[in-house]
């Protein structure tokens, strides 16, 4: 089971696994390239991983999890087939498919790292939990309420496997700060927020 929490380089990389009862918090400092454990990984076989969806949010998954030891990227899955090529070759990843449904199949895998369009996020993510494996999702974790209803949903049927989303901006200085003032009722009795974030993304965002 994973959680992982991505930051930009120069910022820290935390990687939180649980596997039986073993627990590993891994750090990753990508400013000095310096990656260090704070408890030795107890497993007998490494943790594979396989990515679905080779878009530019995928590097920093495989980069996090080569990061650490004792984990293993072994699947780059994309519907355009060069993509997933460029970055297998790029990370040294052994297997490319452009079937999702294929890298599920390997039993040897043990977590997928969805990194596709929000659209699709549930079909595979469900598909991932009737495979038996663990899914980390890139955000947002779905297009609609409804979406993410039926996927909690399936996750429920499958207690012993883990479903984490990527949600690092709760860790950003202005968001820690807020949460202190909430939590310390220096605000009041909050009745509603509105909030605004602008970010632009290019269309070679997408790849």
């Amino acid at each position: 089971a994973v959680e992982v929490i991505s930051r930009v380089r120069g910022e820290l990389i935390v990687f939180f696994f649980k596997q039986k009862t073993a627990y590993e918090i891994y750090q990753c400092d990508w400013s000095s390239d310096v990656c260090s454990s704070d408890l030795v990984s107890t497993m007998d076989q490494p943790l594979r991983v396989g990515i679905i969806g080779c878009g530019v949010i995928a590097s920093t998954h495989i980069e996090s999890y080569q990061c650490l030891e004792n984990v293993e990227v072994t699947w780059a899955c994309d519907l355009v087939a060069d993509k997933a090529n460029r970055i297998a070759a790029k990370y040294h990843i052994a297997h490319t498919t452009t079937d999702y449904q294929q890298l599920l199949d390997d039993p040897t895998l043990d977590l997928v790292s969805v990194c596709t369009d929000h659209a699709g996020h549930e079909r595979i993510v469900s598909d991932a939990f009737k495979a038996a494996k663990h899914v980390l999702c890139e955000k947002s974790l779905a297009a609609r309420t409804d979406q993410l209803d039926r996927m909690l949903a399936a996750h429920a049927q499958y207690p012993n496997v883990l479903f984490s989303g990527i949600f690092q901006h709760r860790f950003d200085g202005v968001n820690q700060a807020v949460r202190r003032l909430i939590a310390e009722e220096k605000l009041g009795r909050i009745i509603t927020a509105n909030m605004q974030i602008r970010c632009l993304r290019s269309d070679a965002y997408y790849g």
